[in-house]
């Protein structure tokens, strides 16, 4: 049953087994889907059974890209009328001055929609707009003028968060440590790529990336308050100043340079044609591993959340400062510091998982 030390009781070998979740961040996925959509109806050049390449164009349609909505003031007089055609700084309302008069013109060539009577906006001229396939993958599945389905093999990283759109792009590491990002350290060169970055993420940067450009950014985590989507975002721990486990830092900064798909439904960030190890596969329910000492594992709550370590000691029951009483883990953390822990609050980090 254990011994007791000052009120609390050691685990004994028969006493219970603890378990957790294992963290399994990346593993193979053989059959890997994805639906690539027009923004409205077009063309569609493959057909089910092509082989595509990253940079291959699908299909293409014509959509203007390029909407400014303009104010009219109270005094305002609007110069043009609903579907009219208008050149670049052609006056678009004429405001009357006691001194003079004032126009709007339009910042855009295009087409007039009118929204009301306070607000119109100018309709930049269709462009052509293509497809881009974004990995090496076979047609599967084409929904006629509309869309293509995608199936590729791929080693996943899978995050806890993630917000925006599915965006295909060159993996680039903007640094290998988990010192400060600063906004200086992002620049026009990053527009399309997804960034990694191993540390935690101010919302000034998250800004910056969205005014860049950039593709989408995996990172550990981000600043508490920012839930807001700045960018297209894979968090691999949670939000706070949490840090990805060396494993998993060292595994993204293999895939640097290869075409990567980031998205953020799925909370998954996508390395096509890369088959890290095909015994590891994606299951349908996370595997659960017994909690023993010298057992690696990251722990879920604060003020350690994120932080990694072995289990040194296992008790039965524990008393918190907060007053709980459950089984509790003594943890050892990377910087030599002992905290105690809920059992649980950890994953076990699994060799296996990169």
């Amino acid at each position: 049953m254990g011994e007791v030390f000052g009120g609390h009781r050691a685990l004994g070998a028969f006493w219970l087994i603890m378990e957790a979740f294992v963290k399994k961040q990346v593993f193979y996925n053989p059959r890997v889907f994805l639906e690539k959509t027009l923004p409205k109806e077009g063309e569609i050049l493959v057909k089910v059974g092509d082989r595509v390449k990253p940079f291959d164009v699908l299909g293409f349609t014509y959509v203007s890209l390029t909407r400014q909505r303009l104010s009219v003031p109270k005094d305002g007089k609007i110069l043009v009328a609903e579907g009219e055609k208008v050149s670049y700084n052609q006056p678009l309302v004429k405001i009357r001055r006691f001194l003079g008069s004032h126009e709007i013109k339009s910042p855009i060539p295009g087409t007039v929609n009118l929204l009301s009577k306070a607000e119109l906006e100018i309709i930049s001229e269709p462009e052509k707009y293509n497809l881009i396939s974004g990995i090496e993958a076979e047609a599967v599945k084409i929904v006629p003028r509309l869309s293509v389905l995608l199936k590729s093999e791929a080693t996943v990283v899978r995050g806890v968060w993630a917000c925006g759109q599915e965006k295909a792009g060159e993996v680039k590491i903007l640094k290998a440590t988990n010192e400060e990002l600063r906004t200086s350290d992002l620049s026009a060169d990053d527009f399309g790529k997804i960034l990694v970055f191993p540390g935690a993420l101010s919302d000034a940067v998250l800004k910056k990336a969205k005014m860049v450009g950039v593709a989408g950014i995996v990172c550990a985590s981000v600043e508490s308050g920012s839930k807001s989507c700045q960018t297209n975002l894979l968090l691999t721990e949670g939000f706070g100043t949490a840090f990805m486990t060396k494993e998993l830092a060292d595994f993204l900064a293999t895939v640097a340079v290869r075409t990567a798909v980031i998205s953020p439904q799925r909370r998954q960030l996508l390395v096509p044609g890369l088959a890290l190890d095909r015994s590891v596969l994606d299951e349908e329910y996370p595997a659960r591993a017994e909690i023993v000492k010298g057992s690696r594992v990251q722990i879920l709550n604060w003020p350690y959340f994120g932080q990694v370590g072995r289990v040194s000691e296992i008790l039965e029951s524990y008393k918190f400062e907060s007053g709980l009483i459950e089984p509790a883990l003594s943890v050892t953390l990377e910087n030599k510091e002992e905290v105690w822990v809920p059992a649980v609050n950890v994953l076990i980090l699994s060799g296996n998982s990169v």
